[in-house]
């Protein structure tokens, strides 16, 4: 809860404690699956935790040292818990490398995660988890695809997650990490919309982007207010925008379409 809520350098104490009560355990007999697997793990939230906090050298050197243990384990114990978190390091550290600006390197590691993710889900389709791991993993390609100029490939990754955790979502309980998704997901149709509308060069298509992008904001709006306690991290570890943000994007679409109506009836 520590990270989810933003207090970086509270929860490396705590990982870093947790290192040194797992480590015995996980050096003590290396054919011990579940003690080098939680070591994997504290390596993983260490390094996360150091991201975070903007110490990304180390941060990614924790991570790579989890991804090498993790990647060896997984040749000869290709269980699903292995691979969950291989896939989670993955998308750990294309998160580290996108805050370090490496934006073109940090699609590779999120590709790895798709793959994971992907082949886990189409193993067992009944698997809510691995599937809003995939859809958690779409939205972060999609981001970074806006970021690099590729807006087609961008919204297909988004409408892709939104296909996913759509269903999960409008559930009665709704699934927590689906709402998070949905609200990601909503937000980057949205971003493309605006692109798109102040790019256009007629008034006709200015009004439809920003229209779009009204409903995309209203929607993920709509789904951040159903999220309790929310948090700019969610439980599967995603990053969350700041509603506030999305809020004024939304304010930004009703004033150009109240100027494009404006200019229509002079």
């Amino acid at each position: 809860m520590l990270l989810q809520d933003g207090q970086f350098l509270e929860a490396l104490r705590y990982y870093q404690l947790e290192s040194q009560l797992c480590q015995p355990m996980a050096t003590a007999d290396p054919k011990d699956v579940s003690s080098r697997l939680l070591m994997v793990a504290v390596y993983a939230n260490i390094g996360h935790a150091l991201w975070r906090a903007g110490h990304l050298q180390e941060g990614l050197a924790s991570l790579r040292h989890g991804l090498s243990e993790i990647s060896e384990m997984n040749e000869f114990h290709q269980n699903s818990e292995v691979r969950t978190v291989l896939g989670l390091i993955d998308i750990l550290i294309g998160g580290a490398l996108e805050r370090r600006g490496e934006r073109n390197a940090a699609p590779s590691s999120y590709s790895q995660a798709q793959s994971i993710y992907q082949s886990m889900s189409d193993a067992d389709p009944q698997d809510a988890q691995e599937h809003l791991m995939l859809s958690g993993t779409e939205n972060r390609i999609g981001g970074i695809h806006i970021k690099i100029g590729k807006p087609d490939s961008a919204r297909n990754h988004y409408e892709k997650a939104l296909a996913i955790s759509e269903p999960l979502a409008s559930l009665t309980p709704a699934n927590l990490d689906a709402l998070y998704n949905v609200f990601e997901s909503y937000s980057g149709l949205g971003d493309l919309s605006v692109a798109s509308a102040k790019k256009a060069k007629t008034a006709n298509d200015k009004v439809r982007y920003w229209n779009q992008g009204r409903i995309w904001y209203q929607n993920g709006l709509a789904a951040s207010r159903r999220i309790p306690n929310r948090a700019i991290i969610s439980p599967d570890g995603f990053e969350s925008r700041d509603p506030k943000l999305i809020a004024q994007r939304l304010i930004e679409c009703e004033a150009a379409l109240t100027k494009l109506a404006a200019s229509a009836h002079r």
